[in-house]
């Protein structure tokens, strides 16, 4: 009778283990003053690195992804340097944002824009301003820096009309 009881007890173990309910995860804690002021950084180093037609571009991921609109996407931090480096060739520009929100989760943030880009043809003309609109994807590296890992942008402006047939 006691192994039988013995056997019993464990099975009765077993089961109530088995079937309560999945301890809860801790929860990650949420993004600190710090992440928030990373961000801004980025931001900030991005809208002067444009201005002064910087190529270093340090805040970004080395595996970023640029989505320009009418363009193909630029992938890796060397094709980006490079794209910046033929725009700036064409271009003096600035950009400013507003309207921001920024919604962490865990090692990523993902934060949607308006915008204003002003460019003016290094060649001459007139400054060309383009309000726009986009989304940033940042993303903590291995040593716990934020870098921006996705840019993605486009005008307001309206879709040309279909040709008439």
């Amino acid at each position: 009778m006691p192994t039988r009881l013995s056997f019993l007890s464990a099975l009765a173990l077993t089961t109530a283990v088995a079937c309560a309910p999945p301890a809860e995860a801790p929860m990650a804690s949420g993004p600190t003053a710090a992440d928030s002021a990373a961000i801004v950084a980025i931001r900030d180093a991005e809208i002067a690195g444009l201005a002064a037609k910087d190529t270093v571009m340090s805040y970004l991921a080395e595996d970023v992804h640029l989505l320009p609109e009418g363009e193909p996407s630029v992938h890796g931090i060397a094709a980006a340097r490079a794209w910046f480096a033929g725009f700036g060739a064409m271009f003096n520009a600035t950009v400013s944002y507003s309207n921001q929100t920024l919604v962490f989760s865990g090692d990523m943030a993902v934060e949607t824009y308006d915008a204003l880009l002003t460019m003016t043809p290094v060649a001459g003309g007139d400054p060309m301003v383009s309000p726009s609109k986009g989304i940033h994807v940042y993303r903590k590296d291995a040593s716990g820096n934020w870098k921006l890992a996705i840019d993605m942008w486009n005008s307001n402006a309206p879709m040309p009309a279909a040709p008439t047939p």
